[in-house]
């Protein structure tokens, strides 16, 4: 048997609405709260919200969704 397949735990997480990302000021805005709270953000995972964006469905949208968010520290 391999045990407890399933554990509690919590921890931090950065949930990103798709539609944001498309905002010109999102780059300083998330630059500006990670400014605040850097040990917050420090490795924490991050879930892309698809909720409200239909649209964002190419390939090249989650590429650049990506490179966005790998420019904060």
């Amino acid at each position: 048997m391999a045990g407890n397949l399933v554990q509690g735990a919590v921890f931090t997480v950065m949930v990103v609405r798709a539609e944001m990302l498309r905002n010109p000021d999102f780059d300083l805005d998330l630059a500006q709260q990670v400014q605040r709270s850097p040990r917050f953000f420090l490795n924490a995972p991050v879930v892309l919200d698809l909720r409200g964006a239909p649209q964002f469905t190419y390939e090249a949208e989650f590429i650049e969704a990506r490179r966005i968010l790998r420019r904060q520290p």
